[in-house]
């Protein structure tokens, strides 16, 4: 109890560097909208805090970097990647079935980008990638 009260206050390097590669990412010049009226902006700070909250969960941040040997970079991406996947699958970024409007065009060119990201840090393969791009597509043309 007194522990986790302290990792409050006091976060693990471990919890400390995966924050310090969501913010890096999100700060990316190709991760900034493009379409600065799409209203991408929002949802990127949306999905930033969602993500950087995510990071709070120390057990589970310590158990992956730790014991199973995860770099935090890539807890980072992955949580990014399931929180933009969830974001866009869920029909609050669609115009109607099968389209998304622009701000969800912006987000899935996000989505892209950190697949791709993880693929080039080698922290995935291309058939994960490519099934992630095939669920993500499955997921926009039924959502909406």
């Amino acid at each position: 109890m007194i522990k986790k009260l302290l990792w409050k206050f006091f976060p693990p390097y471990e919890v400390k560097l995966t924050k310090a590669y969501v913010n890096d990412f999100f700060e990316l010049e190709d991760v900034q909208p493009k379409n600065l009226f799409s209203g991408a902006e929002n949802a990127l700070k949306i999905i930033k805090s969602e993500v950087l909250q995510k990071c709070n969960n120390v057990d589970a941040i310590i158990h992956a970097v730790r014991i199973e040997q995860t770099h935090p970079e890539n807890i980072a991406l992955i949580q990014i990647i399931n929180t933009l996947f969830w974001h866009i699958g869920s029909g609050n970024y669609h115009i109607y079935r099968n389209t998304l409007k622009d701000d969800g065009k912006e987000l899935l060119r996000v989505f892209n980008i950190a697949n791709k990201f993880s693929l080039d840090k080698k922290y995935s393969t291309q058939e994960e990638v490519n099934k992630a791009n095939s669920d993500i597509r499955k997921d926009i043309s039924m959502a909406g």
